[in-house]
């Protein structure tokens, strides 16, 4: 599975005949996996996974399977989303941001056959990468997913009970954190963003 951006040029994310804002599968060797849902479908690539995308960043298998992904909004609107085949996203006929020119954008309320966001954030948080936790080091997070937030500047939990979804705490680290990963004894390892970059080991108090 990858994750790719609309370059923000919105309208690539809802054709089928490119990759721009969507997620492909494929198999190693760069050709199209089967079973993917747009392969009978005329004139659609047949990588194509999911589409409806902005700028999809954190891509994750949940321990139960299931796949999740963090997406910059515009002006607006961060996205937590759990990814299924053949989904539309919405982007960029709706949004729960607005563009950065301030103009509206419809809702995802406002078209069914859009998937909503299991989260969203206005103000954003500016999602970089994601890990599902898996250790023991901080108590009760076993679990629970962690984003890199450049916006935030610090890390967000969010919490997934069956299809919904939750923001459960923020971790202020008064820096833009681009990247998030565990290491082998449950301590995150997050790498700073800008002039102060870094990678940094945090560790339970």
């Amino acid at each position: 599975f990858i994750s790719s951006g609309e370059r923000q040029q919105g309208t690539p994310a809802q054709e089928l005949s490119g990759t721009l804002g969507k997620i492909v599968r494929i198999n190693l060797d760069g050709t199209p996996a089967a079973g993917n849902p747009f392969t009978a479908t005329a004139g659609a690539r047949a990588e194509i996974w999911s589409l409806g995308h902005r700028n999809p960043y954190g891509l994750v298998f949940a321990s139960d399977g299931r796949l999740f992904e963090s997406e910059m909004g515009p002006a607006g609107g961060d996205e937590f989303n759990l990814i299924e085949s053949g989904r539309n996203y919405g982007w960029p006929r709706v949004s729960e941001g607005d563009n950065y020119d301030g103009s509206a954008i419809p809702r995802h309320a406002t078209n069914p056959i859009y998937t909503a966001p299991l989260v969203s954030w206005t103000p954003v948080i500016a999602p970089g990468g994601m890990i599902q936790y898996r250790g023991a080091a901080f108590a009760g997070w076993t679990g629970d997913f962690i984003l890199a937030g450049l916006a935030q500047q610090g890390l967000v939990r969010v919490r997934v009970t069956g299809n919904t979804a939750t923001e459960v705490a923020r971790i202020g680290l008064g820096a833009r954190v681009r990247e998030v990963e565990e290491g082998p004894a449950g301590s995150l390892w997050i790498l700073r963003d800008g002039s102060g970059a870094a990678l940094v080991e945090l560790t339970p108090r």
